[in-house]
């Protein structure tokens, strides 16, 4: 993606981890911090998007883990922790006005072209 062209907002809990990405690809590549489990941090990351490229037309969220444990054994903190990272991280990236919202102008623009 990178190597045609294509500008990438990446981002991680620790931005740091990916000054190699950013030495390789330079400009094309901005990082910032998100940890999907906090709304305020996806609006960061989206805004950090908009403003270094304009848009946002892809987002890929793979942050999500699991915890092998019976569902009887596991702790409410870890399974609130599940649940905030696994299910309100979709939320905060998509649904919760952060990322769609840009998603679906670009959408609607292209949709009105045709």
């Amino acid at each position: 993606m990178l190597a045609s062209g294509d500008r990438l907002v990446a981002t991680t809990r620790d931005p740091r981890r990916l000054a190699d990405l950013v030495d390789k690809f330079g400009d094309q590549v901005r990082t910032a911090p998100l940890d999907v489990a906090h709304a305020d941090a996806a609006f960061t990351a989206v805004q950090a998007a908009i403003d270094a490229f304009g848009r946002l037309e892809v987002v890929v969220n793979n942050a999500g883990y699991g915890d092998i444990a019976l569902f009887e054994q596991l702790s409410p903190e870890k399974f609130k922790a599940l649940m905030h990272t696994n299910f309100y991280g979709v939320v905060n990236g998509f649904g919760d006005q952060s990322a769609l919202p840009w998603i679906s102008e670009i959408s609607s623009k292209a949709q009105s072209r045709q």
